[in-house]
């Protein structure tokens, strides 16, 4: 019998792959104490970065909505870093783009 603890583990894995997979297919893997661990870690390890990637995309909102609140920003723009290679030690140009 597999113990209650490896089983949610399991159904966990199995939607998060579901979710990560969306409408393809979910390739095969030999499901087993030691496959499920490693999956599961992943897992917690993501969706972790998903969830700090998040809270930094708010803050940026909330930085974006200050600044033109206070008129401080204008059109938007991206900064490109342009790598110049070996002769400035890869330092980089900042440039609008």
């Amino acid at each position: 019998q597999v113990p209650r603890e490896m089983r949610e583990m399991k159904r966990d894995v199995t939607l998060w792959l579901k979710k990560i997979y969306g409408n393809a297919r979910v390739p095969q893997y030999e499901v087993n104490e030691r496959t499920v661990d490693i999956l599961h870690e992943v897992m917690e390890c993501n969706e972790e970065r998903d969830k700090d990637i998040s809270l930094l995309i708010e803050d940026f909102k909330e930085r974006e909505a200050k600044y033109e609140a206070e008129g401080e920003f204008e059109s938007p723009f991206l900064i490109i870093c342009v790598k110049c290679g070996k002769k400035n030690n890869g330092s980089c140009d900042f440039q609008k783009a």
